[in-house]
């Protein structure tokens, strides 16, 4: 499944979908003692504390990862749209943000 690239590299590069997350899980509670999953997965901590806390955000995550930007940057730069959205959870309104860019509404 995975090999020297880590998971959030792969999902970045178009090699592995975001909803292969688990399977990655598997393989390191199977297979990996010596790395910390954090690392194994490739999360910086801002990711991982997200991550931990909604593990819906793994598109969110990722989407910041292909802009180059800071997950907190990047759902704080989608905060102007969370009205709009009508969510008062960013990391909701940055996923419906990226909807409305994806099908070129915004």
């Amino acid at each position: 499944m995975s090999d020297d690239k880590n998971f959030l590299q792969g999902c970045v590069d178009g090699d592995y979908l975001t909803t292969e997350i688990d399977d990655f899980v598997d393989e390191w509670h199977e297979n990996i003692t010596d790395v910390p999953l954090m690392d194994y997965l490739g999360f910086n901590i801002d990711e991982w504390e997200l991550w931990i806390s909604d593990d819906s955000s793994i598109d969110i995550i990722v989407a910041a990862r292909k802009k180059n930007i800071n997950v907190n940057e990047f759902i704080e730069s989608m905060a102007d749209y969370a009205l709009a959205a009508r969510s008062d959870n960013p990391a909701e309104a940055a996923r419906a943000v990226e909807w409305l860019k994806k099908n070129g509404y915004i």
